[in-house]
């Protein structure tokens, strides 16, 4: 498994050599063979970290993502660790919690695995749990150690491994380096630890929610202090969970507080634990309104002025209140921290005054975090209890708050300016009794007749005003970060410190990354410093501070802002705001300078300019990103390319925005996801811009114009096709717009039957499922091909930029323009149908069973209703029920693909076996491709090929047709394929009479062919190629509905003749000779790779302009389709129809036998395809014939694929 970097491949092999999940080494696997080496090494070299709030990161494979052998790791060293200072295991114990999030509760099962197997205590919950009920369990049981898997209010790809101490305190120096040195040392797995059955046999392990969700109650309850005045309180208070763990324990909080539950109002849509946080992608409460919208909108359904919010795993708080506007104010987490400041002082003070000392209060101390507001300090010099700061992260709030109370003090309140309370018994923010509190400071006010905003306005005039402001800027390469404090150091005099802020002097600042602190006489701050902390403080003049600093677990760097008014001047508002604003526009552009340092502005969330990231990044690739941050309103297609950023996954940046998708064999396909190499909103919406500027210049008279818009199952295909007829609607265009999911060839008829000017259609076709594709139909009912696929990819290009209202598709609720087609359409198509079926009578007594699946597409209903319409009983179709409704995931099959044989019928054999039928019909998803089986008498069945169907439908059409007609009119009938097809239809036509051509591979061109040959009047029989596709009906594409009807027809025939379709096919060898072929599939890595082996094989020996030998192989001639090169034909030059964008070479061999190797349509794979020619005196000899089949596969492979050299991988075999 090498990529080629020797470093690398170390690491990949000890993943391999340790990983036991088959999941997370399939992703290795999958980056190896895509030589997807970046991202390998951004995964694999190195280790993630502890960060201010333990172990967090991206879950996925690697040793820099969060996943099951990354938690065993990190659990042997911290284990190891304890060991070294209790080496006897009995005297250890430890908490293990988790929350909802994905894999969350298989990491704790791990994790509690390890300490198990050594013999360890493990108090292991039994259900989920908030993060500050482990911090409580630890001190409760008196454990060595807790641990909790949560990524708080991270994003739902993340997740992440809290470590406590004995004190109920996260990790800090030493032990955080300790364990991470341990970590190092047991990095190889230890015995038994992947088995995690010792969690349910163990005695060791025990459940502590039920006595320790008690206990948490009853301590917490202190900090209840109107719990009479509650239980009366017909006040409603709105609640959030945020899709996390709260709901379950905030409301037995809220009662143990006095609280009726009945007056709290959950909001039902996040108060479920979901751990894809479905309504809130960023599930952070500090995000404000965006994330607030559901919660205030149920609060004004249900009458409540207050909102309460809880992030996913219960440690953050927030709060909002309706004001007398009706508009609603969310609280800032230092307003929030100054309310609560206040309340929890008051209520002690009062406390203390009745018992017995009016001096206790001056030990109480309220501590924060270094970059919050002061005004706990202001409020501490006022009051007389004592105000501390530390350095960011609850981890070291806690562990001094746990120093103060071990030398008997009393500690108020810890709190951080993002939303982080610590008013309770645990040693960590805790959402959990920070929203009971604020509940019971509610009941107050509300008693009182005054609000939270009220009353902060009181504070600050008993206090003074103090206006605080914090915002952060994206900074998604932690190179830059580096680079701006560097700046930030060096930016004023002498390479010193700034002297300046706007028309403020600096006065003193604070460097908590060098120990630097001009506000005391040695330069010496008192707080701890580190190196790995950047953090700078700067006190202006006038009283003013403001802070910038690293984020702890996310690329930001944040920025905090403070203005401070005396209590005289507390009222006057507009001049705070004014210092402010020009305090944030100074901070912006002469500290941040967000060109320089590739900074993100939060407010617009689009890249100002986006830098060389790295060697790799060019000019371009920067502005595509810029271009899609500022043009796409999808959050979650924004948000995978922050990700990338954020990762410095520039590789596949450059592969999904620095080109845009573009027309292939099919239309337009791609993977899902973002950028413009995607299939997208964004996307869709701008090729829909691109075809209707297109369409107005040909047509610019609005009158009559009309277009017909359809869509698949898919994921997101409803919503594509939504995008798309709302550009037209709002270019007055008459819209026919399918009210349920359609087959593609419905849409082609839909297009000639209504004269519209053209046809879109949403679907992925028969590619995996996180595919999603576009197929164009021009006036004439066939896939766009040149020049209109050019002109419109040209047009789309002039109109990149959405226009205004394309995201808004309530257009197409307004039924002026907007017209259902689907009963019309569906009775027309099964009407006209008809003229296809030769055996009606016999039909309508057929008692053949036929199975019949949809493969969990849409062809189901419209299958059967042509059936119907044919003569076949409803009776006698048994549908495979498992893939009988429409399903995007496509769950019981790997690939929806019916080339994929054996794979895509087992479950349908499995259905015919148990019903006794002896034929089987498939359709794909989107039902334009068409495949069928049929039982042998020797129990087995016989899957047709793309050929044989071919080769079968050429006949019977031909001979049903040419019935009654004279050889004159036989000369005008028409059999179409495709180059790399069979050549049986042109052996049957030098016999019978009739014209056969070549066509470039795929329906564009065989439609477009058939379309140009009947407006000369000339009669087209069928068009195939032997991918599964036939058109041999009314709709001008594949059309796998009226395929299936016709092979039923055949079969009733069939069966009156007591044949077999496998007979059938040996007569027709018998008559024309034997066409025997297979087809081989390779998978390859990239573009780029494909190039190199069309170009290798254009320039080797017989592949080059020669007719010599290659290997054992004699070539006669070779057809390049791709260049228009035809060593077989006069002036070499070919007769097919040929372009520079289809890699298509065939080769004819001495012996007659051909092959054609060619690019797939849209997922990364060669086609082989191999024939051999039988005479018919010879069409007899099926075995021999087999085995020089299978010679001359081995031959190509070997002397012209190469598969080791060319590093290509067999995928499949037909």
């Amino acid at each position: 498994m090498s990529v080629g970097d020797a470093a690398l491949d170390e690491q990949i092999r000890l993943w391999m050599e340790w990983d036991k999940n088959e999941k997370t080494r399939a992703e290795v696997e999958k980056l190896i063979k895509d030589n997807a080496k970046d991202e390998l090494r951004a995964r694999m070299i190195g280790r993630i970290t502890f960060g201010t709030a333990g172990l967090r990161g991206t879950m996925g494979a690697g040793f820099k993502r969060m996943n099951d052998l990354v938690v065993l790791q990190s659990t042997q060293g911290l284990c190891a660790y304890l060991l070294t200072l209790k080496p006897n295991p009995e005297n250890l114990s430890i908490v293990i919690g988790y929350d909802v999030r994905h894999n969350s509760r298989r990491f704790a099962e791990l994790a509690g695995t390890v300490f198990l197997r050594k013999g360890v205590k493990v108090y292991f919950f039994s259900k989920y749990v908030p993060t500050p009920l482990v911090s409580y369990a630890v001190t409760f049981y008196k454990c060595d150690a807790g641990i909790m898997i949560t990524a708080s209010h991270n994003p739902k790809d993340d997740n992440g491994y809290k470590v406590y101490w004995g004190n109920g305190a996260q990790l800090v120096a030493p032990h955080d380096v300790n364990v991470l040195k341990q970590i190092e040392s047991n990095l190889t797995p230890w015995p038994q630890c992947w088995d995690t059955s010792i969690l349910q046999t163990s005695s060791l392990c025990l459940d502590p929610l039920k006595e320790v969700c008690a206990q948490y109650l009853v301590d917490n309850s202190t900090f209840c202090f109107h719990r009479d005045a509650n239980k009366s309180s017909a006040a409603k208070l709105t609640f959030s969970a945020f899709h996390g763990v709260g709901t379950a324990y905030v409301l037995p909080m809220l009662k143990q507080f006095g609280f009726n539950t009945a007056n709290v109002v959950l909001v039902e849509e996040q108060a479920e634990p979901d751990p894809d946080f479905p309504t809130a992608p960023f599930p952070n409460p500090e995000e404000g309104e965006k994330v607030l919208k559901l919660s205030m909108k149920t609060a004004d359904e249900n009458n409540s002025k207050i909102v309460f919010c809880t992030d996913p795993d219960a440690d953050r708080f927030q709060l909002a209140e309706k004001q007398p506007s009706g508009q609603w104010y969310i609280f800032s987490g230092n307003e929030m921290g100054t309310l609560l400041t206040w309340w929890l002082w008051q209520n002690r003070k009062c406390i203390n005054n009745k018992l017995q000392s009016t001096l206790i209060y001056l030990f109480m101390i309220v501590l924060q975090r270094e970059e919050v507001d002061t005004f706990a300090k202001t409020m501490a010099e006022k009051e007389g209890f004592k105000y501390e700061e530390t350095l960011t992260g609850f981890k070291w709030l806690a562990n001094r708050a746990y120093e103060l109370r071990s030398k008997g003090k009393v500690v108020l309140l810890a709190w951080e300016e993002s939303i982080g309370y610590m008013p309770g018994a645990s040693l960590d923010k805790d959402g959990v009794v920070t929203c009971a509190v604020f509940a019971d400071f509610f009941t107050f006010l509300n008693n009182k007749k005054i609000t939270f905003t009220d009353q902060l306005e009181n504070i600050y005039a008993n206090y003074g005003l103090h206006l605080c402001y914090n915002s952060y800027l994206r900074c998604p390469n932690p190179n830059f970060m580096v680079s701006l404090f560097d700046d930030l150091r060096k930016a004023g005099p002498n390479k010193g410190y700034a002297a300046k802020c706007g028309e403020f002097q600096v006065k003193y600042v604070r460097d908590l990354g060098v120990g630097y602190d001009n506000s005391y006489p040695d330069n010496k701050p008192v707080l701890p410093w580190s190196s790995s902390n950047h953090m700078i403080t700067y006190t202006l003049e006038n009283g003013s501070t403001f802070t910038i600093r690293g984020s702890g677990t996310e690329p930001k760097v944040k920025y905090y802002i403070e203005i401070i008014l005396p209590p005289s001047q507390s009222r006057n508002k507009v001049e705070a705001k004014r210092q402010l604003d020009d305090l944030k526009k100074v901070i912006i552009s002469d500290f941040f300078q967000p060109e320089k340092h590739c900074l993100i502005m939060r407010s617009t969330r689009v890249w100002q300019r986006i830098a060389h990231f790295s060697k790799g990044i060019d000019d371009k690739l920067e502005r595509q990103i810029s271009l899609w941050l500022d043009w796409d309103k999808n959050e979650q297609t924004r948000q995978e390319i922050e990700q990338l950023v954020k990762e410095g996954a520039f590789v596949e940046l450059a592969d999904r925005l620095a080109t845009h998708v573009s027309f292939g064999i099919s239309g337009i396909k791609a993977p899902m996801g973002a950028g413009f190499n995607r299939m997208n909103e964004l996307v869709v919406i701008q090729i829909t811009q691109g075809m209707c500027d297109y369409m107005l210049l040909v047509n610019p008279c609005p009158e009559g114009r009309s277009i017909a818009v359809g869509y698949d199952c898919r994921r997101n295909s409803l919503r594509f096709a939504q995008l798309a007829a709302n550009i037209f609607l709002r270019k007055k265009f008459r819209v026919f717009f399918f009210s349920k999911a359609i087959p593609s060839p419905i849409m082609s008829y839909t297009v000639i039957r209504y004269n519209c000017d053209a046809g879109i259609m949403i679907t992925g076709s028969h590619d995996s499922k996180s595919y999603n594709g576009c197929k164009i139909y021009w006036r004439n009912g066939v896939e766009v091909s040149t020049p209109h696929d050019r002109n419109i990819m040209k047009h789309m290009q002039n109109n990149l930029s959405p226009w205004m209202d394309s995201w808004d598709v309530s257009a197409l609720e307004r039924r002026e323009l907007c017209v259902d087609p689907l009963d019309d359409i569906s009775m027309r198509y099964q009407m006209e149908s008809f003229d296809n079926c030769y055996h009606y009578d016999a039909n309508l007594l057929s008692t053949e069973k036929i199975t019949y699946s949809p493969l969990h597409g849409v062809g189901l209903n419209f299958v059967l209703a042509v059936l119907k319409e044919f003569g076949f009983s409803p009776g006698n179709v048994v549908v495979v029920k498992e893939q009988a409704e429409a399903n995007p995931d496509f769950p019981t099959l790997e690939y929806p693909d019916l080339e994929e044989g054996q794979k895509a019928f087992k479950l349908s054999i499995q259905t015919a076996e148990k019903h006794g039928s002896n034929l089987i019909f498939c359709t794909d998803p989107e039902a334009d491709h068409f495949c069928f089986a049929e039982k042998q008498p020797n129990g087995r069945w016989h899957i047709f090929s793309g050929n044989e169907i071919g080769t079968l439908l050429t006949w019977w059409l031909w001979t049903n047709w040419k019935s009654g007609k004279t050889k004159a009119e036989t000369n005008e009938v028409y059999i179409l394929n495709t180059a790399g097809s069979s050549k049986f239809a042109r052996t049957m036509a030098a016999k019978e009479g009739f014209k056969c051509e070549e066509t470039l591979v795929g329906f564009k061109w065989l439609a477009n062919r058939a379309n140009n040959l009947r407006a000369s009047k000339k009669a087209v029989l069928l068009a195939w190629e032997e991918a599964l596709g036939y058109m041999p009906g009314i709709a001008m594409d594949s059309d796998a509905i009226i395929t299936c009807a016709i092979f039923a027809d055949f079969s009733t025939y069939l069966y009156t003749q007591s044949m077999s379709f496998c007979d059938q096919l040996e007569q027709i060898y018998a008559t024309y000779g034997a066409h025997l072929g297979c087809t081989t599939f390779f998978s390859y890595s990239d573009n780029a790779h494909l190039a190199k082996i069309f170009s290798d094989l254009r320039r080797a020996g017989a592949l080059g302009r020669s007719t010599a030998s290659r290997g054992e192989l004699k070539v006669r001639h070779m057809r390049d389709l791709s260049t228009g090169y035809n060593s077989g034909e006069p002036g070499m030059k070919n007769a097919t129809p040929w372009s520079p964008i289809y890699n298509v070479i065939t080769y004819t061999l001495s012996d007659g036998s051909t092959f054609t190797i060619r690019q797939g349509g849209t997922e990364k794979r060669i086609k082989c395809n191999i024939e051999i020619v039988l005479p018919p005196e010879k069409s007899k000899d099926v075995q021999a014939a087999r085995r020089q089949l299978e010679n001359l596969k081995a031959l190509v492979i070997k002397d012209f694929l190469k598969p080791d050299q060319n590093r290509l991988v067999m995928t499949n075999v037909k």
